[in-house]
């Protein structure tokens, strides 16, 4: 029997009566909290949209950063560098990036992940395809450290994917969206095989940094044309909450679903967050009295080493199986690598078969993101992250024991990065989860700078050192690392696993026990059980 109400006429039954009781509930102004609204809203083509711009981002990030294996030993030859000069080429980007890291992540706190996003894109663009017509190795330098800056803004990506998550979403989109990453070094590793082998003139490694910076042109015209929303968090505690509720109204239409359009979000901007706060670059010294306080102290401390150890041994075993498979592709009696550059095209690669092993160990990075996937809401953060750690450090020591050929070390490397690119995603998935709001995307940037002090170093070893002849040595420095990595994952002080994103120091020193929680009056619980209940009366009220 089918239902309908005209003017004034009563409807009968009980189903009627719940009706009329809602339509009364919903003539009155319903405040959210945000965990609440994006409940309600779910996840649908909203999400999707912030999925396929922030992997694209990632994508560009994985690319020009795989994009150094290759541009190092090309501009050695071309130039007659030498070989601590090439090295300088990797480590002049990871300054870069450094710095970038935690002023875009400021600069996102203080203007909005959107803007903050748009003109890193523009700005890659615009230095990526600059740098491929760079007339010397002082310029490309330069090009390439200024570009690096920009490059250290991909974690503001990141910390805007998982605020437009629910929270039983997070945890492994968090970590499938780090295939794009994945795909990122692969596709490099792909137009780098491509280009090398069919270009038979100087300047393949120009035409590659051209191709390599048609991506985030894309994710630059997206942001452009107004195409991604600003995040709800963002605005809702920096005191817009107007504004927020309204992108999660659009939100929720767009995922099919519903918000009361005379609804509004419980204002969560606080007397010390917001613009005050984090939103100047230059108040470095009071975030980090924020991040070294008693709240955040023992986390920041060994959340950094991970950092550090995550981007120093992924980047040196990037670095390394492109150093390894010249090593094996070129015939040589010394002990030091001599580099082999081609008379005709100025290539270092005298054969496709170095193409082969790099693309081989970088794959390698594919099952790694979904061995996180499927750990990360199973064991948790904590411990895949621990698990992850000691698998490379079991693969590095394989790799230094076993006897020394082609197909040992492509096995070894395998292995390794896909272990060490798992531990890193679930990094990137924990970082933004345990810090408030308020800081979030600060806090992940200063990480993510300090990891960039491992990569300035990575070159030095997994490089240099391995062109040196020294293999078993920089093997051994990665194998140690990884090892202590596993027992500073074990002892992080809190747990993110399906736990709602705080917004406030005060929800983290909760979670961590320091304080006891908040108690809520009568009148909030009230509030809170009828909004749940009413909802899921809402649900169930299918009327035929």
């Amino acid at each position: 029997m089918e239902l309908t109400r005209t003017n004034g006429a009563p409807r009968d039954g009980p189903r009627a009566s719940q009706r009329d009781e809602l339509d009364e509930l919903d003539d009155e102004h319903r405040v959210f909290d945000m965990d609440e609204a994006m409940t309600i809203i779910g996840f649908g083509p909203f999400q999707y949209q912030g999925i396929a711009v922030a992997g694209l981002l990632l994508s560009v990030d994985a690319m020009e950063m795989m994009l150094l294996s290759f541009l190092g030993p090309s501009v050695r030859c071309e130039f007659g560098i030498s070989k601590e000069e090439e090295a300088l080429l990797t480590t002049v980007v990871f300054i870069g990036a450094m710095l970038g890291a935690y002023v875009c992540g400021v600069l996102a706190d203080r203007f909005g992940r959107r803007y903050c996003l748009k003109w890193l894109s523009t700005l890659t663009f615009i230095l990526g395809f600059a740098s491929a017509f760079a007339p010397d190795f002082s310029s490309l330098v330069v090009i390439r450290g200024v570009m690096g800056i920009c490059l250290g803004g991909s974690s503001v990506g990141f910390s805007y994917l998982l605020e437009l998550l629910p929270t039983k979403s997070r945890g492994r989109w968090g970590i499938l969206i780090e295939l794009f990453w994945t795909l990122g070094t692969m596709l490099e590793a792909g137009l780098a095989w491509i280009i090398f082998d069919t270009q038979q003139s100087p300047g393949a490694w120009r035409t590659l940094l051209i191709a390599s910076s048609v991506p985030v042109l894309i994710a630059a015209l997206c942001f452009l044309c107004n195409a991604v929303p600003q995040s709800p968090r963002f605005l809702a505690t920096n005191g817009q909450v107007d504004a927020a509720y309204q992108v999660l109204c659009r939100a929720a239409r767009r995922n099919g679903k519903t918000l009361p359009a005379n609804g509004s979000l419980r204002d969560s901007h606080g007397s010390d967050s917001g613009h005050g706060g984090m939103g100047n670059p230059l108040q470095v010294f009071k975030i980090l009295r924020v991040l070294f306080s008693r709240t955040f102290r023992v986390l920041t401390l060994f959340l950094w080493f991970i950092w550090f150890t995550n981007a120093f041994s992924y980047y040196g075993l990037v670095l390394m199986t492109t150093s390894l498979a010249v090593e094996h592709d070129t015939t040589t009696n010394s002990d030091e690598v001599e580099l082999y550059c081609d008379p005709v095209t100025q290539s270092p690669f005298e054969t496709s078969n170095a193409f082969v092993s790099v693309f081989v160990a970088t794959a390698a990075e594919l099952p790694g993101v979904l061995f996180a996937a499927y750990v990360v809401d199973t064991l948790g953060r904590k411990s895949s992250q621990s698990i992850c750690f000691g698998g490379t450090c079991i693969a590095l020591v394989a790799m230094f024991a076993l006897p020394i050929s082609s197909t040992t070390d492509t096995i070894c490397l395998f292995f390794g990065r896909a272990l060490i690119e798992a531990a890193f995603v679930l990094t990137y998935v924990y970082t933004p989860e345990v810090y408030p709001t308020t800081i979030r995307t600060t806090a992940f940037g200063l990480a993510n700078a300090f990891s960039r002090v491992g990569g300035m170093v990575a070159p030095f070893i997994g490089q240099d050192l391995v062109e040196r002849g020294d293999r078993e040595m920089a093997i051994m420095i990665f194998a140690v690392f990884t090892g202590f990595a596993v027992l500073a994952a074990i002892l992080l002080p809190v747990e993110t696993k399906g736990v709602a994103l705080a917004d406030t120091p005060e929800d983290v020193d909760t979670r961590m026990g320091k304080i006891d929680p908040i108690m809520e009056d009568e009148d909030e619980q009230a509030r809170r059980v009828r909004v749940e209940s009413d909802y899921e009366r809402e649900q169930d009220l299918t009327i035929t």
